[in-house]
């Protein structure tokens, strides 16, 4: 009997169920290879192992790697997608989702990368084929690229994938001289756009007021030091004076459609300006700020009483993260979180609270200082978000990422590492285990051995 025939027999939905659980193997090479078997089995497998297969497309460019390997998988790609196209079945291109392009090199391999014609031309033929892609991700090297030194095919190919009618997300990132309006035309909603510089191609229009001209389609705004939401230079100003200097660069600019804005803090600077957004954007549901290593002594001068969250009255979600490690004798993202949380003011909207940490954690992870190093540190945590301050929050969620080594003779698994965490919660967390009215969920992740974290990713 055919294979088309044998694998009709079944419910679709049985075909798909079995197809997703290959693709929730938690060993990339595994459930690669095995999607790839399974598309060889009949076209319904075929086009759910493709739909998981390809709905994210990467192209990366590793440290210290010669990018010649990169174009050689741009090259197979592009044949690949090619020869299928005269074929009576469906597209690969049709299961695309999303499209990135990392480059983790030097500077001048990116270059090198982002002016290969093979490059263009896959992103000429996602924007004709690729009807559900939407989001969009370009991150530069360690050292910015300068924008207009791409050719002009890479730059026209780029802004017509961005204007696809389903785009929604664009992220870039490490990039200089971007022009101002490269949202125009499009239907994108969430951008993030970090270490990014970007100007106004119209003379005397400010960048801002060029860049925020389509403002009424943005729903979430991801961005840091470098977005131009100011016309001057508002550091060190009081932070009372907020309308005087947000009026000269917002004038006329609608931003209420905007509920959601993640904010990077890379000095202690940025806390101001931050809050100087914040309390202009009155719409906002969402505020997560990420600092990364500030130093602590800069950054305790700043806060002081200046997190008035009291006033967004739409205000449902206050997420905060650390970028840096935590480990027996490093507390110090820790208690930057606290100074914040002690020092907000909370509107009686606030439902949730979630906070993400990077911990350091070392065999045999049997003890309480193996999962929680600096344990009277956390505590403080419990006393601070069961204050009346918080008593309109019912739910506290801690997104927890560890960093560990392998070590004989324990063998690690991951499963019980988190359920090891959990054991510990109503010891560290006492008041919020055993409140009534507050919810604690707490999310534990590992970074795999040799990674790189990107663990501040937080839910929605």
């Amino acid at each position: 009997m055919p294979q088309d025939q044998v694998s009709c027999q079944l419910p679709g939905e049985v075909l798909e169920l079995f197809v997703d659980q290959v693709a929730s193997f938690r060993n990339l090479v595994e459930r690669r290879t095995t999607l790839q078997a399974c598309s060889l089995v009949s076209l319904a497998f075929r086009n759910r192992s493709h739909h998981h297969l390809f709905s994210n497309v990467e192209f990366t460019q590793p440290s210290y790697s010669i990018p010649s390997k990169l174009f050689y998988r741009l090259r197979k790609f592009r044949d690949i997608v090619t020869s299928g196209l005269d074929l009576r079945m469906t597209s690969l291109l049709y299961h695309v989702q999303s499209f990135s392009l990392v480059m983790d090199g030097s500077v001048f391999d990116a270059y090198t990368t982002m002016n290969n014609e093979d490059l263009t031309t896959v992103l000429r033929m996602l924007c004709k084929y690729s009807k559900a892609i939407h989001t969009t991700t370009l991150l530069g090297s360690s050292m910015r690229i300068f924008w207009p030194y791409l050719t002009r095919d890479f730059r026209e190919a780029f802004k017509e994938l961005c204007r696809v009618p389903s785009m929604r997300t664009l992220h870039l990132e490490n990039l200089c001289s971007v022009p101002a309006t490269f949202l125009l035309g499009t239907k994108i909603r969430n951008v993030r756009l970090h270490l990014v510089t970007i100007f106004s191609p119209i003379p005397g229009l400010p960048a801002f007021n060029c860049l925020w001209d389509s403002v009424g389609q943005l729903h979430s705004v991801d961005i840091d030091h470098t977005f131009p939401f100011f016309i001057e230079e508002i550091i060190g100003s009081d932070i009372r004076t907020r309308n005087i200097s947000l009026e000269r660069s917002s004038e006329g600019v609608n931003l209420s459609s905007i509920k959601s804005l993640k904010y990077t803090l890379y000095q202690p600077d940025d806390f101001q300006r931050f809050m100087q957004i914040v309390l202009e954007i009155p719409s906002l549901e969402r505020v997560c700020m990420i600092f990364s290593d500030l130093g602590s002594s800069g950054f305790h001068r700043v806060v002081g009483a200046q997190a008035p969250f009291d006033e967004l009255p739409a205000l449902r979600t206050l997420a905060i993260g650390h970028r840096s490690s935590i480990s027996t004798g490093i507390r110090s993202p820790l208690l930057k979180v606290l100074d914040v949380l002690r020092s907000a003011s909370i509107s009686r909207t606030l439902e949730s609270i979630e906070l993400s940490f990077e911990v350091h954690s070392h065999p045999p992870w049997l003890r309480l200082t193996e999962f929680f190093p600096e344990t009277k540190t956390w505590a403080l945590f419990d006393k601070v978000l069961t204050h009346e301050t918080f008593d309109s929050v019912t739910r506290v969620r801690l997104n927890l990422c560890y960093s560990t080594l392998q070590a004989q003779p324990w063998t690690f698994d991951e499963q019980f590492f988190a359920k090891r965490c959990r054991s510990f919660l109503a010891e560290v967390f006492p008041l919020l285990m055993g409140s009534k009215s507050k919810e604690i969920v707490v999310d534990v992740s590992v970074l795999p051995l040799g990674g790189e974290l990107d663990m501040l990713v937080f839910s929605t």
